[in-house]
């Protein structure tokens, strides 16, 4: 197994697939991946500010919700748009 990613979200399947990065899916899923990686990097920017502990639980509760309906927006294109157009569940 390798080394964790840098900024520590876990890697996507999806990725190792040729055949979902080479459909009309990909730019949408890679969408989804940047947006959770720049969540993610936001969250470790609100910890180092000057912000107070109870503004800096304010912010990141507001960003985790933030990452959670982004996670919801995720699931709801893969299960209709990726699962419908049949795409093969085996590694290219």
């Amino acid at each position: 197994m390798g080394e964790p990613p840098a900024d520590n979200v876990a890697p996507f399947p999806w990725r190792e697939r040729a055949d979902l990065q080479a459909s009309v899916h990909g730019p949408v899923l890679r969408g989804f991946d940047l947006t959770m990686r720049q969540i993610n990097a936001l969250s470790v920017m609100i910890l180092e500010t000057e912000l107070g502990a109870e503004d800096k639980n304010e912010a990141l509760e507001y960003i985790s919700t933030a990452a959670t309906r982004m996670l919801q927006a995720n699931l709801l294109y893969v299960e209709r748009c990726v699962l419908r157009d049949g795409v093969p569940s085996g590694k290219a």
